[in-house]
């Protein structure tokens, strides 16, 4: 058995050892040379259709954050891609990671989710240099929502993308089709939410 200290805590990347690998697969970000990053893995969600779906969280120690952020930097990064599957799920627990970004001047792009989004969340995003956010709208229809017990509302994901773009936050959402219940007046939903949401990009999967 693992001890829960150690199951809760992530272990550090070496990416000064894998310097050349890690500069095979550079990104931008708004301009800016970018690398994955990973705080947290795991999510608490029960959506039907997930394998991931009520699993533990398991975070990166801040120490080790701190230590590998500056390997990022060292190693020419100045923008990350945080791609936990929920990074905003506490304002209170990602706190002190955003600040280590903002401290170091790095601009990131982040997934959420529109249940746990609120103003303020919105606010801390935007304050400590979020440029951009994904999450799993998943589809345009309420029933479809329900049936995967996505635990969110429509209504959510609109305010979610308005919190975000007010802020000079760009959205993208992941959508799919072929959810149990699917019908064409369920897609038909879903299109008219990529149309009307005020999205910037999606990615659409078929189930």
């Amino acid at each position: 058995f693992i001890k829960a200290e150690e199951y809760n805590k992530l272990p550090r990347p070496d990416r000064l050892g894998h310097g050349d690998f890690v500069q095979q697969y550079v990104h931008t970000l708004t301009g800016r040379k970018a690398t994955t990053f990973l705080t947290g893995r795991g999510c608490p969600m029960s959506c039907t259709f997930c394998e991931g779906a009520k699993t533990p969280i398991r975070w990166t120690s801040l120490e080790n954050t701190k230590k590998e952020l500056d390997d990022i930097q060292q190693l020419g990064f100045n923008a990350v891609y945080i791609i936990d599957d929920l990074f905003t799920i506490s304002a209170e627990k990602i706190k002190p990671y955003t600040e280590e970004l903002k401290k170091r001047g790095i601009i990131y792009r982040c997934n959420g989710h529109a249940k746990f989004m609120t103003p303020e969340f919105a606010d801390l995003l935007a304050d400590t240099g979020c440029v951009e956010i994904g999450f799993g709208a998943e589809s345009g229809s309420q029933r479809i929502l329900d049936n995967i017990q996505k635990r969110t509302t429509i209504e959510q994901n609109y305010k979610f993308i308005g919190f975000m773009k007010s802020r000079g936050i760009r959205v993208k959402t992941f959508l799919m089709l072929g959810l149990p219940g699917e019908t064409r007046e369920t897609i038909a939903e879903t299109e008219d939410f990529i149309k009307g949401s005020g999205i910037d990009d999606f990615q659409l999967t078929v189930y």
